[in-house]
């Protein structure tokens, strides 16, 4: 039976031109780089994370999922995903030179799903022929395990939706849940509210504005990149009208952010 909690999940945008552009041997040496630097991001964070607290993370093609499938303890999993998010937003590998790192979208959402892990295993027989006779000249038998891992329910399917209704690179609580998490998660959202890991926002979508909970993404110096000169070389560069739209809404947040003050407050540590 699938159970309520809280689902992330981070699009990487034009993915899809940087696969059909690039030999496959680069996709996956990017692939490889980004999972180290995941990797890294959870040995280095400050969140005290116990035994039974762990971030479960599944990449399928350009999305990732990130969640902690127990359901008895949300209060923490708010935190870490929330946490382990704003170190992202503007770091991941890019694709290319012309862009100093990969543009991402993202969702949390607070709803049901269940996550499906199964292991198939079989027994296979592999056969050499003679080309001019058809003759069997070699048999082996082996066995093939392989674990199947699955993401199913409301969350997933209302995840992707705020994430494709969004307009910049960045990551916002989906609005239809935030009265849940308001009434459900007040210390948690108090507490990431105060260290400025989320900030209330007009989220600019492709039709209009809709408030919700934005991540920051925006570390204290000098620990932060100059994300505002990065975001106004980008949009100096040749774009389509649909792409110079998502950087500039996201140059916005980023100034509103800046000028006033607003980065992420130093040393934040959660004790889970």
């Amino acid at each position: 039976m699938a159970c309520k909690g809280f689902l992330l999940l981070i699009d990487f945008l034009g993915f899809s031109d940087f696969v059909l552009k690039e030999p496959l041997k680069h996709v996956l040496a990017w692939y490889e780089e980004t999972t180290k630097k995941s990797m890294s991001w959870l040995d280095k964070r400050n969140v005290k994370q116990s035994d039974n607290c762990i971030l479960k993370w599944n990449y399928l093609s350009d999305s990732l999922f990130l969640w902690i499938d127990d359901y008895d303890r949300q209060k923490e999993a708010i935190l870490l995903l929330v946490y382990y998010a704003n170190q992202m937003i503007y770091t991941f590998p890019p694709y290319n030179k012309n862009i100093p790192f990969a543009p991402i979208r993202g969702a949390l959402v607070y709803d049901s799903f269940e996550v499906s892990e199964k292991k198939i295993t079989g027994k296979y027989r592999t056969e050499t022929q003679q080309l001019v006779t058809g003759k069997i000249t070699h048999t082996e038998d082996y066995s093939l395990s392989k674990e199947i891992y699955m993401i199913l329910g409301r969350a997933v399917v209302n995840a992707v939706k705020w994430e494709k209704e969004q307009n910049w690179i960045g990551i916002s609580i989906a609005p239809y849940c935030v009265n849940d998490i308001e009434e459900n998660y007040p210390n948690e959202l108090g507490m990431l509210l105060k260290s400025r890991l989320l900030h209330k926002y007009k989220v600019p979508t492709k039709d209009n504005i809709k408030l919700t909970y934005a991540f920051n993404g925006i570390m204290p110096s000098p620990f932060s990149k100059d994300i505002l000169s990065e975001l106004e070389e980008i949009l100096a560069l040749p774009r389509g009208n649909a792409i110079e739209d998502k950087y500039k809404n996201t140059l916005d947040y980023v100034r509103w952010i800046k000028e006033n003050e607003l980065h992420v407050l130093p040393l934040v540590e959660f004790s889970l």
